[in-house]
C-alpha cells in the first residue's frame, strides 16, 4: 500500500509546492515522512467507514498546519476520491468589535486574536457537528476570518459545502489543550504577562476560557501534532508566516505585523504552546517532530 501511496503523494506534493510556492526543499522530507502519516490517516478512515473521521492537527505559529492540511486535503480528495473539509480554529475568532467589547469588559489584552476566549467557541461546535452529519443534498456554510483585515468575513463570503463529508480536519495553535492548574498561572511566563498582566486577570480568563473548547476537541477522532525544537524557533518561523501573508495581501499591510509586533504577539501563546509540548505530545496520535530548518525528520505514530 505504502509504494502506492507514495506515487501518488509525490503527484500531490509537486502540485502543492507549484500552488502554495513552496521551496523545491519541502518535496524530500514530505515525501520521506507522511507517506506512513497518510497510511496511518487512510486506515483509521477506513475504520470510521460509516461516519465522518474527524483530524486534529495542533502545532505552534508558523509549524506548516494549514499546508499540511491541505496536503491530506488534496490527497484524499484528488487521489481516494473522498469527500474532505479543511477547517482553522482561526476562522472561528470573534468579530474585532466582540473582542473590543471584551476588552473593555474583562482585560485589554483580548482585543488581540488568539489566545483562548477569543473564539467563537459555539459557532465553531455548532459547524463542526453539523458537518459531521450533512447528508447528500444538505449543505452548510463554512465561516472564514480575514487575518488581514482582523476580522471576520461577511457571512453572504462564505463557502458553502455539501454533504456527506468522509473527512474534516480541524487545524489550530490549540487544538488538544487542556487547562492549567491555577496555580501554576501566578507566576508570568513572559515580559507581557509580567508588564500587561500583573494581577493575573487575563491568563485566568484564558484558561478558564478553555474549558468550553474541550466538547469541540471531544470531536476529534485521531489527533496529529507538529512539534517544534522549542518555544524560541516559534519567533523566526512566525515572522516567516507575516512574511508571506504581506505578499498574499497586498491592500492589507496596515494590519499585517512587523517584527517587533511579532515579537510581543507570540507572547501571547508562550504559555499554552509550552504546556501543550507535554500534554498535547502525551495524547497525540501522530507526532511529527519538525527541525530548526522546519522540515520534518521523524515521526511517531502510536495508534
Amino acid at each position: 500500500m505504502s509504494g502506492g501511496i507514495k506515487r501518488d503523494l509525490q503527484r500531490v506534493v509537486a502540485g502543492l509546492v507549484a500552488a502554495l510556492d513552496l521551496p523545491q526543499a519541502y518535496m524530500s522530507p514530505a515525501l520521506e515522512h507522511y507517506v506512513p502519516v497518510v497510511d496511518w490517516l487512510f486506515h483509521e478512515m477506513k475504520e470510521h467507514a460509516s461516519s465522518t473521521y474527524v483530524l486534529g492537527i495542533h502545532g505552534a505559529q508558523g509549524t506548516g498546519k494549514t499546508t499540511l492540511a491541505e496536503l491530506f486535503r488534496r490527497y484524499f480528495q484528488n487521489e481516494r476520491q473522498r469527500s474532505v473539509v479543511s477547517v482553522s480554529i482561526d476562522d472561528f475568532y470573534r468579530t474585532r468589535q466582540d473582542r473590543q467589547e471584551l476588552a473593555a469588559r474583562v482585560h485589554p489584552l483580548l482585543a488581540t486574536r488568539g489566545p483562548p476566549g477569543t473564539h467563537d467557541i459555539d459557532l465553531a461546535l455548532e459547524t463542526l457537528q453539523r458537518i459531521r452529519t450533512l447528508t447528500a443534498g444538505e449543505s452548510i456554510k463554512l465561516p472564514r476570518f480575514d487575518k488581514a483585515a482582523d476580522d471576520r468575513v461577511p457571512a453572504s463570503k462564505w463557502s458553502t459545502i455539501c454533504g456527506p463529508v468522509d473527512l474534516v480536519i480541524l487545524e489550530g495553535w490549540c487544538i488538544g489543550s487542556e487547562p492549567a492548574e491555577p496555580d501554576s498561572l501566578r507566576k508570568p511566563a513572559n515580559a507581557l504577562e509580567k508588564n500587561e498582566d500583573e494581577d493575573g486577570t487575563w491568563r485566568r480568563f484564558v484558561n478558564d476560557s478553555l474549558m468550553s473548547y474541550q466538547p469541540l476537541f471531544e470531536l476529534i477522532d485521531g489527533l496529529l501534532m507538529l512539534r517544534t525544537p522549542s518555544f524560541e524557533t516559534v519567533l523566526e518561523w512566525r515572522i516567516e508566516q507575516e512574511r508571506k501573508l504581506r505578499q498574499s495581501s497586498p491592500k492589507n499591510t496596515n494590519r499585517i505585523m512587523t517584527e517587533t509586533d511579532i515579537s510581543r504577539f507570540v507572547q501571547f501563546f508562550e504559555r499554552l504552546t509550552v504546556a501543550a509540548d507535554a500534554t498535547v505530545t502525551a495524547k497525540a496520535d501522530v507526532i511529527i517532530h519538525l527541525g530548526p530548518d522546519h522540515q520534518p525528520f521523524s515521526v511517531d505514530i502510536n495508534s
